[in-house]
Parts: C-alpha cells; sequence; structure tokens
C-alpha cells in the first residue's frame, strides 16, 4: 500500500468514526468506581445450584410473579403470560398481550397488571381480557415500559425505562443496551389511578429506570437506576414526599429488577457485570459515539455472569449469590416464598428455582 494510498483510507476511516450517523447522542458522566469481587461481593457458586422448571417450550420468563396459593406467573418473549404451579406442573396460558409482558403483578382476584414493554400498562383479567391502562404520560409516548408494583389503595406504580429507544421497533435487548451506552435522562417514574384513568409522571430524567417495589408500609418506592449503578427511594408520604435517597450505589453490575423478600429483605438481580471500557469511557461521549459506528462484535455488551443480591432496607448486602459461569443466563427477577428463590431470565427458556435449605438462607 503506497504512503498517499494509506493517508486516504485513514482519513477515511476518521471521517466515518467521527460523523457517520448513527441514533444515540452519547451524554458525559462520570461512572462511580466499581467494587472489587472480594468482601461483600466475594466470588461463589450459589447460584449455579438451580433446578429447572419447564415453560413448555417458550422464551425469556422475564418477571415472575406468585399469587396467594403459590402459583407462578410470567411473561414470554412471545407475548404469553402463564401461570403454574410451585413444580413447575399444570402449565396453563392466562393470556397472551401481543406484545412483549415484563412486570407483572397478581391482584387478590387474581387479575394481574402488566408492564408490557410493547403495548404499555395493561391489564388482564380472570378470562384472559386484555386491557389497554396507559401509553404516555404528558404527551410522551412510552417506548419501554418496563416493571410495575401495585399499592393496597390500587394506585400502579411502574416504569418506562426509555422514551427515546423502542423496544417494539429495536427489540428489548438492543434498545436497552443503546439507552445505557447513552446514558441519556430518557427514563420516567410513573402513577396511575385506575379511579380517575390519569397517568402522572412522578419523575423524569432517569437514566434507565427499571425495577420497582414498594416498602412493605408503603411509604416509599424502591426504584432501580440501571445506567447509574444505584437503588434509590422515592418518598410517597410525610415531610419527603416526593423527595429521592439513595440507598446503595456504586454496584458492580446493571441492575434489572427488585423484589420483597422475607424477613426484612429485599432482593435484586444483576443482569450482567459492569463493561470497563464503557465506565473508562464514560466521561468521552463523542468517543463512545465513535464506538458505535464499529463493527457489532467490537461494541461493548452485557456479559452473562449469575449475581443476585438481598439487603436490608437501608442497602445493608445481606446475601449475594453468584454463578460465575452463567449458566441460567442473563438474570432478570427474582422471587422469594418461605422455600424457594425463583428467577427470570431474558434469554433462558426456563424459569430457575433455588432450594433455600441448600443455600443456607
Amino acid at each position: 500500500m503506497t504512503k498517499k494510498l494509506l493517508v486516504g483510507v485513514t482519513l477515511l476511516l476518521f471521517i466515518y468514526l467521527f460523523t457517520w450517523p448513527v441514533s444515540v447522542e452519547p451524554v458525559a458522566w462520570a461512572a462511580p468506581e466499581s467494587p472489587k469481587y472480594e468482601g461483600q461481593y466475594a466470588v461463589n457458586n450459589h447460584l449455579s445450584k438451580w433446578r429447572e422448571i419447564d415453560i413448555q417450550n417458550r422464551h425469556a420468563p422475564e418477571d415472575i410473579a406468585v399469587d396467594r396459593a403459590g402459583n407462578l406467573y410470567t411473561g414470554t418473549e412471545n407475548g404469553d403470560i402463564v401461570r403454574m404451579s410451585a413444580n413447575g406442573s399444570q402449565l396453563e396460558l392466562v393470556a397472551n398481550t401481543q406484545g412483549r409482558p415484563l412486570g407483572i403483578v397478581v391482584l387478590d382476584d387474581n387479575s394481574l397488571i402488566v408492564a408490557d414493554s410493547h403495548r404499555g400498562l395493561l391489564s388482564v383479567d380472570t378470562a384472559g381480557q386484555v386491557t389497554v391502562l396507559s401509553t404516555e404520560s404528558d404527551g410522551l409516548p412510552f417506548q419501554f415500559t418496563n416493571e410495575v408494583t401495585v399499592a393496597n389503595d390500587g394506585i400502579i406504580y411502574f416504569t418506562d425505562s426509555t422514551h427515546k429507544f423502542s423496544a417494539r421497533a429495536l427489540g428489548n435487548m438492543p434498545a436497552s443496551v443503546l439507552d445505557i451506552y447513552e446514558h441519556g435522562p430518557n427514563g420516567r417514574l410513573l402513577q396511575y389511578d385506575p379511579k380517575t384513568k390519569e397517568t402522572t409522571t412522578l419523575l423524569a430524567g432517569l437514566h434507565y429506570p427499571n425495577g420497582l417495589v414498594l416498602d412493605t408500609s408503603e411509604q416509599y418506592l424502591l426504584v432501580c437506576e440501571t445506567a447509574e449503578y444505584r437503588i434509590f427511594r422515592y418518598w410517597l408520604v410525610g415531610e419527603k414526599k416526593g423527595q429521592v435517597e439513595p440507598v446503595i450505589e456504586a454496584l458492580p453490575g446493571f441492575l434489572d429488577n427488585i423484589s420483597v423478600g422475607l424477613s426484612g429483605r429485599y432482593w435484586f438481580t444483576l443482569i450482567s457485570p459492569r463493561n470497563f471500557l464503557a465506565d473508562l469511557l464514560s466521561n468521552w461521549p463523542q468517543v463512545r459515539k465513535a464506538g458505535q459506528r464499529l463493527p457489532q462484535f467490537l461494541q461493548p455488551g452485557p456479559k452473562t455472569y449469575g449475581h443476585v443480591i438481598a439487603m436490608d432496607e437501608n442497602g445493608e448486602v445481606l446475601f449475594s449469590l453468584q454463578d460465575p459461569s452463567g449458566s441460567y443466563p442473563f438474570i432478570s427477577s427474582i422471587i422469594e416464598t418461605p422455600d424457594y428463590l425463583y428467577l427470570g431470565s431474558m434469554e433462558a427458556g426456563h424459569i430457575a428455582r433455588l432450594d433455600k435449605a441448600e443455600l443456607g438462607i
């Protein structure tokens, strides 16, 4: 290759890397230092002890809910919502949302409230009839309705992880990766009142808000802000109403869902460890934008590594259960019952169940 040709190729490559249009506009931010996998996060293999619960040729049981009788519910990639007994037997189809059901809450009458990443906030009655409750707030349509929780008074709280990157158009994983990579303030925490049928934005400008849950006294919400590696508390009552305060920060991975466990525990999942290069370039938005022009295999992406954590209401880590092999991939949710832990996934073709007695919990 002649020197002139080499210069020309280099110039064209430079122009491509820094001018070719892409869908992201990365925002500069300072990623907090990642904790090492030692101490409270010491590497272990506890999550490798799971047993499979079959969901009959369905894929990606992202969230799991349990009714008063102990039956399990999950939504899958083809839009199905299924119900089964605690051991996975007697599986039956509840409904198909014609979208992608993620967060699920079972109400006392066994009807469901569903966060569907494609269709918005839904309700599903006991006959399987699907009703759309909400698709926008303040005139801004939802693009990635993600997780939901319901208060005793019927008020529904949910997250729209990004109003920019469409889960329906791009797919759930690609849309989430793009939004987290951009680190734009595209996410919202929302409230829906079934009596007035009004949707209210409680917080905007969030960085991929994901899982959320009410505390047991319903004084506040715990919200997973995935792109910030943190869980924060949003006060619903009292002098602090409407205020936000951190609960646990600088986590070693990307958060997904959170749930109320037993004995004062809150369980949450880290769907993937942090990406060193993405953190290193957090304050270099133009370089991150150029990275989007590279072939897909050269871009930062999620890594398979099993990790779930239990904390108390103050963010103190109680359990850190891991599986470095990622044998149950991309763990997206966890539910605790008196005898078991149940895991959901964005990739697997089954639910995972762990015996708490074997884990010493």
